[in-house]
């Protein structure tokens, strides 16, 4: 993105310097990041949901759900926060399939998402 890689020649300290804040195409917003992280889970968690309301699906007497996140989420405050607010905007909304998991869990590095009983925790792996 930054061109940062090696070449032919070592470049002077200026010129990575330039390389490094001359950027080709307009930052991404943070929101936006974390917009489109949502969507990402919410595809995932959509397929799903149409997997489990399938009449040939093997349901249980509970039904979880787990996804992996992978990139992963970064690890720091802004991310904390966004992260559960739009997971919580989207795992409380209706389904549009007949039937739900029992529990959601999202995994996202130090990051453990549940959302059961309409109510989301987190869990994080410190170092």
């Amino acid at each position: 993105m930054t061109g940062l890689k090696d070449g032919e020649r070592r470049r002077s300290n200026d010129e990575i310097v330039h390389d490094m804040l001359t950027v080709a195409r307009p930052w991404q917003d943070a929101e936006e990041d974390m917009v489109e992280w949502r969507q990402k889970i919410a595809d995932s968690l959509n397929a799903k949901r149409a997997k489990l309301s399938d009449p040939d699906f093997q349901r249980f007497d509970e039904n979880w759900l787990l996804i992996c996140d992978e990139p992963s989420l970064p690890d720091d405050f802004f991310t904390y926060d966004r992260a559960c607010r739009h997971l919580a905007d989207l795992l409380s909304e209706a389904p549009s399939t007949r039937r739900d998991f029992d529990s959601v869990f999202i995994h996202s590095d130090r990051f453990l998402f549940r959302w059961r009983q309409n109510h989301l925790t987190l869990h994080y792996k410190g170092s």
